[in-house]
């Protein structure tokens, strides 16, 4: 796990406390990764609740965003929220 400090008071702080920014490791150097439309799979497993959203709560067009399978480089990873199903992370860049 890693852990940063930033400021609460912070646009980045109120942020983190939305819950924004708060993201998970669920892939690293030498993992596969496919992202698409109906979701993320890692060495061939497919991420629950992982499935592009079309648009966000506000009703605003969400890119879709598309990687064909690839094994990550060093210092590669990918981030997710496993927390918020409407969490802008991996799934869209």
């Amino acid at each position: 796990m890693i852990w940063l400090w930033i400021d609460p008071t912070s646009i980045q702080g109120i942020a983190l406390v939305a819950g924004l920014l708060l993201k998970r490791i669920f892939a690293r150097s030498g993992d596969r990764v496919l992202i698409a439309q109906a979701g993320i799979y890692v060495n061939g497993e497919h991420l629950p609740n992982s499935a592009q959203l079309k648009i966000d709560a506000e009703g605003y067009a969400l890119p879709q965003y598309h990687l064909d399978q690839r094994v990550l480089d060093d210092f590669e990873y990918l981030l997710l929220s496993d927390v918020n199903p409407q969490s802008f992370d991996a799934r869209y860049f």
